[in-house]
């Protein structure tokens, strides 16, 4: 309200000013780009809520027709980009798409920004590929996406979205994927019940690596790894058998900092092993985490003074494998 404007300029003058509100957004299903539409509603009085603005769907080339609207939110770490599920319960939800809007800090003004689809290069999938339930986090967007399981869309740039990750599970049907506390939680329209999953975002490095040879395991304690020998260096990131050797900052030397080293895709319990080494490629100590998991890490210090990590994966299978400094 205008009594409650406040000179923000220095010129003397009450500047128009906005107060917190309770926002709802509000995914009309639709059945093409005139009738689906995103509702954008002031709730601060829930018993007399006021629409702010509408979104809809351009025609032309370019904009896919709307099939069915599941729901909007804003995208967590932007609070200028809105994200709006296209559920596609027609033609066997082959082809569940995102759409991604920007609204004005007044929210009264948007415009289209992009669009994604579910099923774009995964056309060895199950037809059902809807785009369902999701949330978001540090501006990626996680998705239940049926028979193509969950979906991790990187809207950094929301012009341009990219999938950062996708973990589909045989016989899966995600329902929805919730982040929570740095992981994720995918409930199963079927029989799965709960998948619970940490995503890797920015890895370091990653290889997909050969595994199971003996000669990467320490001969003897503090004996070094004898795969290292003359791959010491920024251009050689990975080598013929099993590891993988990972750059450590000078901002990461001090001795405070971590690294962890994840291995995806292993049946049963696998073992990874981090070797730390100097800027002269001298042996400093190592990490070593035996008998994990799918999914398991190996995580610790980085050693004072070690200028790189070598990650080796002990298992019985090749599998990629991700490290990041967090």
């Amino acid at each position: 309200p205008e009594w409650e404007w406040e000179d923000q300029d220095g010129d003397g003058q009450a500047d128009p000013t906005y107060g917190k509100r309770d926002i709802a957004l509000l995914a009309a299903a639709g059945g093409g780009n005139t009738s689906g539409a995103v509702y954008v509603i002031d709730i601060t009085d829930p018993r007399a809520p006021v629409v702010i603005s509408k979104w809809q769907n351009p025609t032309g080339a370019g904009h896919t027709p709307i099939s069915y609207l599941h729901e909007a939110q804003f995208l967590h770490g932007d609070p200028n980009t809105i994200f709006v599920a296209d559920e596609i319960l027609g033609n066997n939800c082959s082809a569940g798409r995102l759409y991604v809007v920007h609204i004005s800090d007044d929210l009264v003004h948007t415009a289209k920004r992009s669009e994604w689809t579910v099923g774009a290069g995964m056309h060895d999938l199950p037809v059902c590929m809807g785009s369902h339930v999701f949330s978001s986090q540090d501006r990626h967007v996680f998705m239940g996406a049926y028979h193509a399981g969950l979906q991790v869309i990187d809207l950094r740039d929301p012009a341009q979205p990219k999938r950062a990750g996708r973990y589909i599970a045989e016989g899966q049907n995600a329902w929805g994927a919730l982040y929570h506390r740095g992981v994720v939680y995918v409930g199963d329209f079927g029989g799965r019940g709960l998948d619970v999953y940490e995503f890797i975002k920015d890895p370091v490095a990653r290889g997909f690596l050969k595994v199971g040879n003996p000669t990467s395991r320490l001969a003897t304690p503090g004996g070094g790894v004898t795969e290292l020998t003359g791959a010491c260096k920024a251009d050689a990131p990975t080598n013929d058998l099993d590891g993988m050797l990972v750059q450590i900052p000078t901002s990461k030397r001090d001795g405070t900092a971590t690294i962890k080293a994840f291995g995806t895709g292993a049946p049963g319990a696998y073992d990874v092993d981090i070797w730390f080494y100097n800027a002269n490629c001298a042996y400093l100590g190592g990490i070593r985490e035996e008998g994990q998991e799918i999914g398991g890490d190996a995580s610790g210090l980085i050693l004072e003074g070690a200028a790189f990590a070598y990650v080796d994966l002990w298992a019985g299978t090749p599998q990629w494998v991700y490290a990041q400094l967090p």
